[in-house]
């Protein structure tokens, strides 16, 4: 007699949110290995779902590429927010300014060096086929607060 082993979470895909799945695997492609590692394939394969299930979410690699740009962009803007929060806000106006620039743009070179793959993908969206404006509106609306290019 055969016993039938039940499946569990890790053999079947059951996922409440799987455009954040997907869009999870993404990154993790594009941390590793920048925007052309961002391939609609892979994460699907990755997530375990079938090409129809991806594409409910992401109509295209240019879609999904286009929302791990918005989440660099936005990881980003935190490196450089995080850094002028840090900045003392005592002293004379001028030297404040001074430091409030370097920091801004210490945060940039941090993200950089530490995410060399999402700092790439930041900068990949001449391949998502959305001009500035477009992005911008969207990372107002969906990314948060700040933005690189509006800190």
């Amino acid at each position: 007699m055969t016993t039938r082993r039940s499946r569990t979470a890790t053999d079947t895909y059951h996922h409440g949110n799987l455009r954040q799945a997907l869009l999870d695997h993404a990154v993790e492609l594009a941390r590793t290995g920048g925007p052309d590692a961002v391939v609609l394939r892979d994460v699907q394969r990755m997530a375990g779902v079938s090409n129809s299930a991806a594409y409910r979410h992401y109509s295209d690699r240019g879609a999904l590429l286009g929302a791990v740009t918005e989440y660099a962009e936005s990881r980003l803007a935190d490196a450089m927010v995080a850094r002028l929060n840090a900045v003392p806000e005592k002293g004379p106006k001028a030297k404040r300014a001074v430091d409030r620039l370097r920091a801004t743009g210490q945060g940039y070179i941090d993200f950089a060096l530490a995410e060399p793959g999402l700092f790439r993908t930041a900068f990949a969206h001449t391949e998502t086929g959305r001009d500035t404006h477009d992005r911008r509106e969207i990372a107002k609306s969906e990314v948060g607060e700040h933005h690189p290019f509006q800190i």
